[in-house]
């Protein structure tokens, strides 16, 4: 197995998935967010709710992506749109999102 192989092997840990995504290529996103299994309280850290609209809190912000936890509650939403020409990825994670997606620089 070789080291792009084994970095996109199901992230088990927020910092597991920083480092697959920070090695992987845009066109392995999909599968590193989608293989990732986490505990809910692994975001705890970057939680932050407000009861009259979702909250975006940055993770991490590279050149290459930005991982950002979304926290909804119930009743909040949003206008359908696009992201300016960047790519998304989106994955639940217990009643939250977890969205990584590519800056405009690397397109």
């Amino acid at each position: 197995m070789n080291s792009t192989e084994k970095s996109t092997e199901n992230p088990k840990t927020l910092t597991d998935l920083i480092t697959a995504l920070s090695e992987g290529e845009r066109t392995t996103y999909n599968h590193i967010i989608h293989s990732a299994k986490f505990k809910p309280t692994d975001f705890d850290a970057y939680s932050y709710w407000l009861t009259d609209c979702y909250t975006r809190n940055c993770i991490i912000d590279t050149e290459s992506f930005e991982l950002i936890l979304i926290c909804w509650c119930e009743g909040h939403k949003t206008p359908i749109h696009d992201h300016g020409g960047e790519e998304c990825w989106v994955k639940a994670v217990s009643y939250t999102h977890l969205r990584a997606h590519e800056t405009k620089a690397n397109l």
